[in-house]
């Protein structure tokens, strides 16, 4: 079943049922929600929800714990909150009512969206962290969208911002270190200048032209020495049928006109050895790849095989 649209203000576009669960035991009201769905339906949901959650919050090790005693909770209507009306306040009424006539909820919170009211202590907190942190995290390895890296980054940024919290993050990066390392952070943090000076030099370092050199000679190296088991590895157990795809898939290509036009240019520049000469000499002053391309017309990689040596040897 599709979820209805929810607004920020709480108002959704169907009727919202404010509900209790009830103890079948002591006959105590216990939990208090809301849902779309027929009372019934939100019934099982809460069941299914008890059996299967590993980590299971108030509520549901509750129900579990009915579930385990061969009794089941029992479900009634508190209102109903008609379509385009805000459903927040009438949670919110309902929670803070039969807490004050002394029921022992489950509810965590003051009710409404999302979860106000409530707050983590810190041993809940640092577990949350380590879980979140360690190596069977869920977010393990999962790409993360641009929203996400931008948020995350300016998340980072406000708290750097903080001296409090930039006092308790050196603190914990030290704690992790050998003796050694802990000596030159601890020096680091007594004189700033001597860190932000490190981090330059290693920036520096990184754009010098022997660097660049130095990293271009390795590239082409381990291409000459790994090409023929990469080329294999990307051509195992592919036989005749894939590459006749393959070839089937080119002359298709080649059909669209947009295709044949690049190609067209493409194979219309024409470098010569002075041009050669002259990308090289770009390349030793560290102007980009991208910008020499663009200068003489050739693709960016044309000029990153020149850069590594895969291209133009003879000259």
């Amino acid at each position: 079943m599709a979820e209805p649209r929810v607004a920020a203000t709480g108002i959704v576009d169907k009727p919202t049922t404010i509900y209790g669960l009830v103890d079948p035991l002591t006959n105590e009201l216990r939990y208090v929600g809301k849902t779309v769905k027929r009372l019934p339906q939100r019934l099982v949901d809460h069941i299914c929800a008890a059996k299967r959650t590993k980590n299971k919050r108030h509520c549901l090790a509750w129900i579990a714990g009915l579930l385990l005693a061969g009794r089941a909770p029992e479900i009634f209507e508190l209102e109903i909150v008609q379509a385009g009306e805000c459903w927040v306040e009438a949670e919110q009424f309902w929670i803070g009512y039969w807490r004050f006539v002394g029921a022992d909820l489950c509810n965590r919170t003051i009710g409404g969206e999302g979860v106000p009211g409530h707050r983590q202590s810190l041993e809940q907190r640092e577990r949350v962290r380590q879980f979140f942190s360690g190596p069977d995290s869920p977010n393990r390895g999962r790409p993360m969208s641009a929203e996400t890296k931008d948020a995350l980054r300016k998340a980072r940024a406000i708290k750097e911002a903080d001296p409090e919290w930039k006092a308790w993050a050196d603190q914990r990066r030290i704690a992790g270190m050998t003796e050694e390392g802990k000596a030159r952070s601890i020096a680091a943090l007594i004189d700033p200048e001597k860190r932000s000076h490190g981090n330059a030099g290693r920036r520096a370092a990184a754009q010098t032209d022997a660097s660049r050199s130095r990293v271009g000679a390795q590239s082409a190296r381990q291409w000459a020495e790994k090409r023929d088991d990469i080329i294999a590895a990307q051509n195992a157990g592919k036989g005749d049928e894939w590459r006749r795809k393959q070839s089937v898939g080119k002359r298709r290509l080649w059909r669209t006109p947009a295709y044949r036009k690049k190609t067209a240019e493409a194979h219309a520049v024409k470098l010569t050895a002075a041009d050669i000469g002259e990308i090289r000499a770009l390349l030793a002053s560290g102007m980009k790849a991208s910008l020499i391309a663009r200068r003489f017309n050739v693709d960016a990689s044309h000029i990153s095989g020149i850069k590594s040596g895969r291209r133009w040897t003879h000259l």
